[in-house]
């Protein structure tokens, strides 16, 4: 055949058969018969029918898992609904969701499941389809699942040479990224690079074709729209936006245009630019697409009808059904990514966004045995109730399980009898979903773990939002926390002379003086005394006493050397005040003090449930003997807490530590005694997950009531003992007078203690600390056990976290000195922090 115009005819012959191909297919509202959608679906028809395999390579949102779903409802043989579709094969595709799980008999066993599909069937009318989604994911296994793909690709099997002709099947790889090429030469390549404006111009027009009137009310804006998206793109450092943002930003722009019966308000247009753009905190979306917006009228008046632009009010309309049930769309909500700090917005959600009743939350396990397929399937299992039954589930930590949900949060469902259903599943056990009308999914993540270790497609596919405790204070909670991060600087500030500030540069920073300190610590402290307050916003008598709360807050989780220190700080003149509250009022003497303290506050509030209280200290946990010794200060019998004494890396699983919770709650045996739940968890640095992890738990057990936190830093748990000195007595003091002041009390210890070789003070520090702890008075007396009958008895739960020290060189060269008290040493470092310590290295 001969093409009189060359290259440019057949590209013109391709075009039209992409059209005929797509004319044929009837697609939902708002779906846009754009370039990628017709090159996927033709690739797809005719490698299926000739059995070629194909990968579909691009970037998230590029119509590759449309183009799979609307083939597969098309190409029904005999069955299929269009007369041309009726000419080709039947097709069966058997999906494998790939992950950083996937193994390479999962991928064997696909490709024989299909071919055993296609055995006894006319294979000129009937074709199976192995279909490995997101298959580039599947590069991250340690398994290297994908080097089996070389001789399934050629032969449709990897164990016989010349294989009968129902074991070749057809192949569809879908992936965001390129595969290295000893698998993509065995087949055909499609790729597809980032839209131009005018591929972009043109899906927004098909979007929005669904009406005539409407698209011509919002057709001028399509192409600032347009610009304003490419511009976004490029600005940003991690591919954060994308195509699906592009066009759920349309979508919503024609539901505003469309329920008003008007082109879109400013008001309007900014809450779509948040809606689909937010997120990213070092990118404003609305100034970008201001820029482009040229001929809309931005001094408008906010209307009664406009949406709600704040941050909280975003996250409420999409959880609402805005989209479906105000703007008449056709299409509803995209599921919630919250990007937050410290998971303070799951506390937000729970408090003020979600009906609890109706919510579901998953708290993903970080014990080491849960990492494995077995965990992950029963999460989806508790996912899939939810979806079912119309329930809205909320994700944290469960980065393994995000792979399973991708066809669920494309959101394209396929309907049998009214119903709307999805495909759930890891790997090769794959189940069809229902999918409730009310059901709302929401993933709360850690900003900087969304940055860094989110897959780009899972991030696409979701509505995103940052979501803090600063965001839900009003501008009269905004002042207190303006003064009170001037307060902890101020308070970790040391003010010295020119010449010592170049040797202690860096030294002290906030997060050494306040123990767990983040960006949202002062925001949810603030949050959480208003509250608490009766009284309204508004008078200076409220803002002094929520500003007094808050630093007395602050003040629990502050650290004694940084209390000690506060005489050479820009507090000063306050520092006598925070000394007296610090070290005789709020009892950071050890932690049977504190749980005095904090016991007796409760029950004068009229707390007759319980305490919950989360304790750092940099000292040594507390080991069996500690806890029998605490039993006995604190009034409990020594063998109920060590029974409910837990060590959390000595658990392998999260039902292993349930176990231990549950038990502590409903203790029939106890149950007319106030009991204490004692979880313990080392290097609390390395292990934040596992510890909200395990608080989540308590918190979930404790179901009868809700219950706030208490948080606290107690430098060392056990109490002081009379052969060391007391802090006040470090103040001003030289090393050697330190020293010396400490060694004839230890000298009169050895005069004074029981003679017996049992009872002999041990030369290393730490047997002396518990040797030393033997000869004790028993001073504290912590709960009174005598309540009257038939009243509701006291259940403590108390987590203790040791976090590591900041300087451990400094720390073992107090060691190498034979020092009795390290934690005495290191205070005393930080109170003359330019003292040259002998055997230290750094000095």
């Amino acid at each position: 055949m001969c093409l009189r115009e060359g290259g440019d005819q057949m590209l013109d012959e391709i075009n039209r058969c992409q059209d005929v191909f797509l004319n044929e297919l009837l697609l939902g509202p708002n779906i846009a018969r754009n370039a990628a959608l017709k090159e996927n679906v033709f690739m797809m028809v005719v490698c299926i029918e000739l059995r070629i395999p194909l990968f579909l390579v691009g970037k998230p949102g590029s119509s590759k898992s449309l183009a799979k779903t609307i083939v597969a409802d098309a190409m029904q043989g005999e069955a299929a609904a269009s007369p041309l579709f009726k000419t080709f094969k039947q097709v069966h595709m058997s999906s494998y969701q790939c992950s950083p799980l996937s193994t390479p008999e999962g991928i064997v066993g696909t490709f024989r499941q299909c071919s055993r599909f296609q055995e006894g069937k006319d294979l000129d009318r009937f074709v199976s389809v192995v279909v490995l989604d997101e298959v580039g994911l599947a590069e991250d296994s340690p398994k290297m699942p994908l080097k089996t793909l070389h001789p399934l690709l050629e032969y449709g099997c990897d164990d016989e040479d010349n294989p009968p002709p129902h074991k070749k099947v057809a192949f569809i790889g879908i992936s965001n990224w390129a595969l290295d090429p000893a698998k993509m030469n065995r087949g055909i390549l499609v790729s597809r690079g980032v839209p131009d404006e005018d591929e972009l111009k043109d899906s927004a027009v098909g979007i929005c074709s669904t009406e005539d009137v409407v698209l011509s009310r919002i057709q001028p804006m399509i192409p600032a729209l347009a610009k304003g998206y490419l511009t976004l793109y490029k600005d940003q450092n991690k591919e954060f936006f994308g195509l699906r943002d592009f066009y759920s930003l349309v979508k919503m722009v024609y539901g505003f245009s469309k329920a008003s019966g008007k082109p879109p308000t400013w008001h309007q247009l900014v809450h779509a630019i948040r809606r689909n753009f937010g997120g990213l905190d070092n990118i404003d979306p609305v100034e970008v697409f201001n820029k482009q917006l040229h001929n809309v009228d931005k001094r408008q008046i906010k209307g009664p009808t406009d949406p709600d632009c704040d941050p909280a009010g975003l996250i409420r309309a999409s959880l609402v059904g805005l989209d479906r049930d105000i703007l008449d769309m056709e299409s509803e909500s995209r599921y919630l990514l919250v990007l937050t700090e410290n998971f303070a917005a799951l506390g937000i959600l729970q408090q003020q966004l979600l009906s609890m009743e109706d919510t579901v939350i998953i708290f993903g396990s970080s014990f080491p045995k849960d990492q494995e397929y077995t965990q992950v399937c029963r999460n989806i299992n508790r996912i899939k109730v939810c979806m079912e039954t119309g329930r809205t589930v909320v994700l944290l930590n469960l980065e393994s399980l995000y792979e399973s949900l991708y066809d669920a949060l494309n959101q394209y469902y396929v309907y049998f009898g009214g119903q709307r259903y999805v495909d759930l599943g890891l790997g090769t056990h794959r189940v069809k979903c229902r999918v409730h009308n009310e059901f709302r999914l929401i993933v709360v993540a850690d900003k900087n773990v969304v940055y860094e270790r989110f897959p780009i497609p899972l991030i696409n596919r979701l509505e995103k939002h940052f979501l803090a405790m600063a965001t839900m204070l009003t501008p009269g909670e905004l002042e207190v926390v303006d003064r009170l991060e001037k307060w902890v600087k101020s308070f970790a500030t040391i003010t010295q002379s020119p010449h010592q500030r170049d040797r202690s540069k860096g030294r002290f920073k906030i997060h050494d003086a306040f123990i767990g300190f983040n960006n949202d610590t002062i925001a949810s402290i603030v949050l959480q005394v208003t509250t608490d307050m009766n009284q309204h916003e508004g008078n200076q008598e409220w803002q002094k006493h929520v500003y007094e709360q808050s630093q007395e807050l602050l003040l629990y989780c502050a650290t004694p050397d940084s209390v000690a220190r506060l005489t050479k700080s820009g507090l000063c003149s306050s520092s006598e005040r925070l000394w007296q509250k610090y070290f005789k009022e709020q009892k950071h003497n050890s932690v049977a003090e504190y749980l005095e303290y904090q016991v007796s506050m409760a029950k004068r509030s009229g707390n007759t449930v319980g305490i919950l209280a989360q304790v750092t200290t940099h000292s040594r946990l507390l080991s069996r003997y500690d806890i029998q010794d605490l039993a006995r200060n604190i009034g409990l019998h020594p063998k109920l807490l060590l029974q409910h004494s837990v060590f959390l890396q000595a658990l392998h699983t999260e039902q292993q530590f349930t176990k231990h919770v549950r038990a502590f709650f409903t203790d029939t045996d106890a149950s007319k005694m106030e009991r204490l739940l004692l979880v313990q968890c080392d290097a609390g640095d390395e292990n934040t997950n596992l510890i909200a992890c395990s608080r989540y738990i308590v918190q979930d057990e404790r179901a009868q009531t809700s219950g706030k936190w208490l948080a606290a830093h107690i430098d060392d748990l056990r109490p002081p003992l009379s052969s060391h000195p007391e802090i006040t007595a470090l103040q001003n003091q030289s090393m050697s007078a330190v020293f010396e002041s400490d060694i004839p009390k230890r000298q009169q210890l050895n005069k004074t203690s029981p003679s017996d070789s049992g009872n002999q003070i041990p030369e290393e520090s730490n047997d002396i600390m518990e040797s030393e702890m033997k000869h004790m008075p028993v001073d504290v007396k912590l709960m009174n056990l005598n309540m009257e009958e038939g009243k509701s008895y006291f259940l403590c739960v108390l987590i203790l976290i040791r976090t590591l020290f900041h300087m451990p060189a400094l720390k073992l060269s107090f060691q190498k000195l034979n020092c009795p008290n390290c934690a005495t040493a290191r205070l005393y470092y930080h109170l003359h922090p330019n003292t040259c310590i002998p055997g230290n290295p750094h000095c």
